[in-house]
């Protein structure tokens, strides 16, 4: 998709596009719950064995970050696990990572490097942050409304093949916040460097991640159309 700006076939709407996304998505989640590896030297990790799980790395610089990583882990390991919620996941699942057959829709995902065993609510949250770039332009109410109608459309396709409890997509702001940090701490490196952009990027994942502001600032006033995701300096 991104390849094709963003667009998708011709003469389809693209609420089917977001229904085969999450439909797509469903069937993988409904399949890993009977999925059995052949043997443990071919079992993918558990998810907090992964690289980027074991410390906020610029704590020093960073302390209420630093803190804040620490609780948001505790609260991941306290969650409960069963096979209606946890399992093996894409674990990057956004539209840079399939491609879509322009004369069906078909979506073939590729990029299965960072699959683990963790939440199916984490996926989702992928995808949810997927949505943003179609609306990042436009005011507040706008970009509620749209996200609104393009997670009811991707729900919509999830649930043809994998259903989950009202109760784990409440937890959907947890696991952005879980993605924001993780962000974060990609572009904590460049803490030091000159490039004004990266900068203004920096303080505003810093400034949401210490005040706690769900949905990556997107509902939040700290958020701007003009400047998305970033803090003027």
């Amino acid at each position: 998709m991104p390849d094709n700006g963003h667009r998708y076939r011709e003469g389809a709407p693209i609420e089917e596009y977001f229904q085969n996304w999450g439909r797509v998505l469903g069937q993988m989640h409904r399949l890993t719950k009977t999925h059995r590896p052949p043997s443990d030297s071919v079992r993918r990790p558990q998810w907090h064995t992964c690289p980027g799980y074991s410390g906020f790395p610029f704590g020093e610089r960073l302390p209420r970050v630093g803190e804040k990583y620490d609780q948001l882990i505790a609260e991941l390991h306290a969650l409960p696990k069963d096979t209606d919620s946890y399992g093996l996941i894409h674990c990057d699942f956004s539209d840079g990572n399939f491609t879509v057959a322009p004369d069906t829709g078909e979506i073939t995902v590729f990029d299965f490097d960072d699959c683990c065993y963790f939440w199916f609510v984490y996926d989702l949250a992928c995808a949810w942050e997927g949505g943003v770039g179609r609306a990042m332009f436009r005011p507040l109410s706008e970009r509620r409304r749209f996200m609104d109608r393009y997670m009811e459309h991707m729900m919509r396709g999830y649930n043809r093949e994998n259903t989950l409890s009202d109760e784990w997509l409440a937890r959907l702001p947890l696991f952005l916040r879980l993605i924001q940090m993780q962000e974060l701490m990609h572009f904590a490196q460049y803490l030091d460097a000159p490039d004004g952009e990266i900068q203004a990027g920096l303080r505003y994942k810093i400034y949401c991640v210490e005040n706690d502001i769900p949905y990556l600032g997107f509902f939040d006033d700290v958020y701007s159309p003009d400047m998305p995701f970033a803090l003027a300096g």
